[in-house]
């Protein structure tokens, strides 16, 4: 069931990303809300399904502790969405991708630290070669791209910043939910109807057409399937936390860069240099062995 698990997640961040990318919504507001509209749509029918199979115990440990959890992870995932789709659209998909993997080595140690769990050296080593192969590879792409004027590089980065720090932070909410035994069905529909209706608030407060809206980002497929990849993950989130450090879950998803580099090589028709290759390579392994060990 585990590697079952981790595999949903090395997909689900690889599409994510693939879905941000290739938003035909131009506004970030409008891709916020489109994503965290179809977050809440896809959670009703995963809530629905559950009670069907499952229909006692669903809210039982929905504490005021793990509401307060659940609020402060709308507030880090709502910020977190607006940064990545600030940063991919002024950075090439795979330098964004490659540099952002640094908050795994954080999210690590502080996991450990508040949590515990198995953290051995060989997980150390394994994610050390993680991160640095993903920054190496940022580089390589950076050096490589023909068309870096087409990117702010300098705002991306400072996006891709702040989306690290919120991240290393959100990326921990899930493990305090998971040792209060919130069930991670429940977590994803709380979080994704709390993140809607807020979003939608700020979006009708600032007297936008919100009809209009709606119905430009129900159009999008790439919004839906970025919605459908957010619920995919914090389900498989939540549920691996009770098994397995954060950091490393988090590590061995970064094998959806694999998946990324190749969607751009074979359908966005981009040019990945030899060195790339063998990046790539070092990735796949490393994330791999973590995934088993």
């Amino acid at each position: 069931m585990i590697y079952l698990l981790l595999i949903v997640m090395i997909f689900s961040n690889a599409g994510e990303t693939i879905g941000y990318k290739n938003t035909k919504c131009q506004s970030q507001l409008d891709v916020l809300y489109g994503v965290t509209l179809w977050s809440f749509i896809l959670s009703i029918p995963t809530l629905a399904i559950f009670l069907l199979i499952k229909s006692d115990g669903l809210f039982e440990n929905l504490s005021w502790v793990n509401f307060a959890f659940i609020v402060i992870a709308t507030i880090l995932t709502i910020s977190s969405i607006a940064l990545w789709a600030s940063a991919s659209k002024h950075l090439p998909m795979s330098i964004a991708e490659g540099v952002s993997e640094i908050y795994i080595a954080f999210l690590t140690f502080f996991s450990w630290l508040l949590f515990g769990g198995k953290l051995n050296a060989w997980h150390i080593v394994l994610i050390s070669i993680v991160v640095i192969a993903c920054l190496v590879l940022a580089f390589i792409q950076n050096k490589g791209t023909k068309c870096a004027k087409s990117y702010n590089y300098k705002l991306g980065f400072i996006f891709l910043a702040v989306w690290v720090v919120l991240s290393i932070v959100k990326g921990l909410v899930p493990g305090a939910l998971a040792n209060n035994g919130m069930n991670g069905i429940a977590y994803n529909f709380i979080l994704n109807a709390v993140m809607f209706f807020a979003v939608f608030i700020f979006i009708a407060f600032r007297r936008k057409a919100i009809f209009k809206v709606t119905k430009l980002v129900l159009r999008d497929p790439w919004l839906f399937v970025i919605g459908l990849c957010r619920i995919a993950s914090q389900i498989s989130l939540i549920y691996l936390a009770l098994k397995m450090n954060l950091g490393i879950v988090e590590a061995v998803s970064v094998f959806g860069i694999v998946i990324i580099m190749l969607y751009e090589r074979l359908i966005m028709k981009e040019k990945i240099s030899i060195a790339s290759y063998i990046i790539l390579l070092i990735i796949a392994f490393a994330t791999a062995v973590l995934g088993l060990i």
